[in-house]
């Protein structure tokens, strides 16, 4: 039989979440100057932690060498593209489609932990993430399909075509690589967390690294659309 822990952290975690989600929703359901304003402070403490993690104060931080500056410089171009990416498609004429990657990636990381926890099973890639396992990506892809497919029922929706669903799929198979991607420059630069700013989850590197990822692809359509038409 199992059990599931429910500690200290756990708890901090499902507050912070608590508090944040409805500003998150209402702020992508409701474009304004302020929820930009919002997002953008987002998208700035997001640059401050990755300089954060090259700072001479960490004592574990990598010396500097031609592999740090291009990780570093790499990392600032890919939150900036990320976040040209979240602009990009923040007008509201862009019919949710942030909010629709939100909700892959919350039922992406649900169905990660799920399957994680109960299956378990081979690790993912145990060098970069130790927890992560095979079984926990499937579930993370699995479970957001099944919520669009049940959500299509629910409405009364024409059924998706199967290239749509495997679309939603790429979606959270992003997230899941972003997430992958933070892991590995916190055991580049070693530390645990990006930040401390959201009690339970770390910073916000921490937090919204798949959500990132996903940005960062918006961001690339995006900039080959106006350099390249």
């Amino acid at each position: 039989m199992y059990t599931v822990e429910i500690s200290s952290n756990l708890i901090k975690r499902i507050f912070t979440a608590l508090l944040l989600a409805p500003l998150v929703i209402y702020g992508l359901n409701n474009p304004n100057n302020y929820s930009a304003l919002g997002f953008l402070l987002f998208f700035t403490l997001a640059v401050f932690e990755w300089i954060r993690g090259f700072r001479p104060r960490n004592p574990n931080a990598p010396a500097w060498s031609a592999g740090t500056i291009t990780v570093f410089v790499v990392g600032l171009a890919y939150i900036l593209i990320a976040m040209v990416g979240f602009f990009s498609y923040f007008p509201p004429e862009h019919d949710k489609i942030l909010l629709i990657a939100l909700a892959i990636v919350v039922a992406g990381d649900v169905g990660a932990f799920v399957f994680g926890k109960f299956i378990g099973g081979p690790k993912l890639a145990p060098r970069i993430s130790p927890n992560k396992t095979i079984s926990g990506l499937i579930g993370g892809i699995i479970t957001p399909l099944t919520c669009i497919l049940l959500f299509s029922l629910y409405q009364q929706t024409v059924w998706l075509h199967v290239s749509e669903y495997l679309f939603f799929a790429t979606i959270s198979l992003v997230g899941h690589l972003g997430d992958l991607l933070e892991s590995a420059w916190k055991r580049f630069v070693r530390i645990k967390d990006s930040g401390s700013i959201l009690p339970g989850h770390g910073g916000v590197l921490d937090r919204a690294d798949s959500f990132l990822a996903i940005c960062f692809v918006l961001g690339l359509a995006s900039l080959n659309k106006w350099f390249l038409g």
